[in-house]
């Protein structure tokens, strides 16, 4: 599961801060505090802080019960937790005003592993309410749960054992208890990759007036351990025996590990059924053209060794479905990539279109002119279209190459990157990034069936010249080492 329970600390001294017992995150973990407070004031939802120096962002602050003193709160740690022994601490004053003390309090830190934002940027939504003693917990989202995104909900009532409901199917009980006089104490539960409803509904009814919530936080889908991938790459190319060798090679040295997310869909080209592995995915992709006349050309989940020659026509494309360009709705950043080899360029040669709209371009992965690995993206048919064109350029015309880059709504950022992302010290790749001002926060759900494909840009335009072995959309920003474990996995670290 990607949660940790850190620490809790239950008191019902009445005080102006509460410090959790010691723990020690993992590097990289979201922090997630939930406070339940007695005598709480409105105005002023108290702070968290840490041992470690890190800043908390409020994002919850829910009064409940029959007296409007009793909050749930929840707070986000605003960067990366550091690997090292840390405490929590809340605090705040009552609802009689500053320097009087809460009459009890209720402090649980949660640990996200793999979270792809933090503190306010981690959240995507969360709802809350206030309910009368003898309902039964329930809170709805406003729009589906993203399926790689991850759920914390919770229920404050006013029992000293806790509010004591059975905890929502599907979800995992973290902790249910609380403190006596006055009475209070909550329930925290999580749930992890997969769902991709509206409703959580607890199993029980509570017997105290309580207050509920639920939020959904942005994930990369990873659930540990990660995978793992070869120390030392295979030679990156397609057709040879060298290849062939250099991945045995490699898959005999020392492997490490290299946490990656799951890719929102993917497709590997082929031209023939020479692998049983080999299938057609669920979500589909239609062959035009020449490739559709061909009869024998597979898409699939699998790579069975041949790359397709797009042949500089528009087409030879893979026509998309609409829902291909609608499953990037919700997310704050993608990434997308391929493996490619090109022939001539002096035109701009598309890889993936995807569209809005008629002419009105979503997320488009190309080669320029000049051999500049390109990208070109809106949040929303409204946005400004915005480019990112890199300084450095794919020269080769014999070998495949991992190009791609990435689109950052939410942080007005792009980014394009080529083979090993310049990681090692011969590095041949690079990264490159350029700020790019949205006005979406993220990607809409508008799509265009009509200018989705593989193969071209531009809506359908610019043909790729050259054969494209592997296309594939991920959550979130792939980082420089994700990027260059994917190069150095070959297709084994794009199609899952």
């Amino acid at each position: 599961m990607p949660f940790v329970h850190a620490a809790e600390l239950v008191s019902s001294t009445d005080a102006l801060s509460y410090t959790t017992p010691a723990f020690v995150p993992t590097a990289g973990d979201l922090l997630v505090a939930i406070v339940t407070v007695s005598d709480g004031n409105a105005a002023s939802p108290g702070t968290v802080t840490d041992s470690a120096g890190g800043s908390w962002f409020n994002n919850l602050n829910r009064s409940y019960g029959p007296a409007p003193s009793d909050f749930v709160r929840t707070y986000y740690r605003t960067t990366a937790a550091p690997a090292s022994s840390m405490t929590a601490t809340w605090t705040g004053f009552s609802n009689l005003g500053a320097g009087n003390p809460v009459g009890g309090c209720c402090i649980t830190v949660l640990r996200v592993r793999n979270p792809l934002y933090y503190g306010t940027a981690a959240i995507k939504q969360t709802t809350s309410a206030s309910v009368a003693a003898g309902n039964t917990p329930t809170r709805t989202f406003g729009t589906a749960v993203l399926t790689d995104n991850v759920t914390i909900c919770g229920v404050s009532a006013g029992d000293s054992s806790g509010p004591s409901v059975t905890p929502p199917t599907g979800w995992t009980e973290r902790q249910d208890n609380g403190y006596a006089t006055p009475d209070n104490g909550q329930e925290y539960v999580t749930r992890g990759p997969g769902f991709t409803g509206t409703v959580v509904t607890w199993g029980s009814a509570c017997a105290a007036a309580f207050g509920v919530w639920a939020s959904e936080i942005y994930h990369t889908g990873i659930v540990p351990p990660p995978i793992t991938y070869p120390d030392t790459p295979p030679t990156p190319q397609w057709h040879n025996n060298a290849r062939r060798v250099a991945f045995k090679a490699a898959q005999a040295r020392p492997l490490e590990r290299v946490s990656m997310p799951r890719p929102i869909w993917s497709f590997a080209l082929d031209e023939r059924y020479v692998d049983a592995l080999v299938i057609r995915p669920r979500d589909g992709g239609v062959p035009a053209g020449a490739l559709a006349a061909a009869g024998t050309f597979v898409i699939g989940p699998y790579y069975s060794g041949r790359a397709r020659d797009i042949g500089a026509s528009t087409t030879n494309r893979v026509d998309l479905a609409a829902q291909h360009a609608a499953t990037l709705a919700g997310h704050k950043a993608v990434t997308a990539l391929a493996w490619v080899q090109r022939t001539s360029t002096a035109v701009e040669r598309g890889v993936l279109t995807l569209a809005h709209a008629a002419g009105n371009a979503k997320l488009e992965l190309y080669l320029a002119a000049g051999v500049n690995v390109a990208l070109r993206a809106r949040g929303a048919s409204t946005d400004t279209l915005r480019t990112i064109t890199s300084a450095g350029l794919l020269t080769d015309t014999v070998r495949h190459h991992l190009i791609g880059g990435f689109v950052d709504v939410a942080n007005d950022l792009m980014g394009a990157f080529l083979d090993d992302a310049g990681q090692p010290a011969a590095a041949t790749g690079f990264y490159e990034t350029a700020a790019a001002a949205f006005t979406a926060t993220e990607f809409s759900a508008e799509a265009h069936a009509a200018e989705c494909a593989i193969g071209c840009s531009g809506g359908i335009a610019n043909p790729w010249a050259g054969t494209i072995a592997t296309v594939a959309v991920y959550n979130g920003v792939l980082t420089p080492e994700q990027v260059n474990a994917i190069w150095r996995a070959g297709r084994r670290g794009v199609v899952r």
